[in-house]
């Protein structure tokens, strides 16, 4: 008797506890910038700081179309690929390859470009979230330098 009552104790202490009122679903997990920044961005437009003034004006905003877009992948283990037209034309993508890093309380990304093109190239990180990257840095034209903004969409 002993034993069926403490086989039926532990069926019901089972029992209740499968029976939680938390049923609600688990939230996704806040993501880091180093985990948003991962995937394909294409331009949406990019503008040159013309007046020199570092604001950034609607007449100075180029939309990337067909002809002229860039597509920068940004991959888990740092690599970087930035395709884009050639003189325009969308049937001859131009692939520049090399790595990346988040630097700077990942406040910049640092590109570091290996193939199609050379150099260093480091952008201040204006907004990164899970749809937008929008990039700033500035290109010195011997006694002026000029502001580049960048803003591209996920699409992966």
């Amino acid at each position: 008797m002993k034993k069926q009552m403490l086989t039926i104790a532990a069926f019901a202490a089972l029992t209740l506890a499968s029976c939680s009122k938390d049923d609600a679903p688990t939230p996704d997990p806040v993501k880091t910038p180093q985990e948003m920044i991962v995937g394909k961005w294409q331009t949406e437009f990019w503008a040159w700081d013309q007046n020199h003034n570092t604001q950034l004006e609607e007449s100075e905003k180029e939309p990337a179309d067909e002809e002229n877009t860039y597509l920068l992948t940004f991959a888990a283990d740092g690599k970087l690929t930035i395709t884009y037209n050639e003189d325009g034309d969308p049937q001859q993508p131009t692939s520049i390859t090399g790595s990346y890093q988040l630097i700077n309380n990942n406040q910049q990304v640092a590109m570091h470009f290996i193939s199609g093109g050379s150099g260093d190239d480091t952008m201040k990180i204006l907004t990164l979230d899970a749809s937008k990257l929008f990039l700033y840095n500035t290109i010195d034209e011997g006694t002026i330098t000029t502001g580049q903004w960048h803003s591209l969409n996920k699409v992966n």
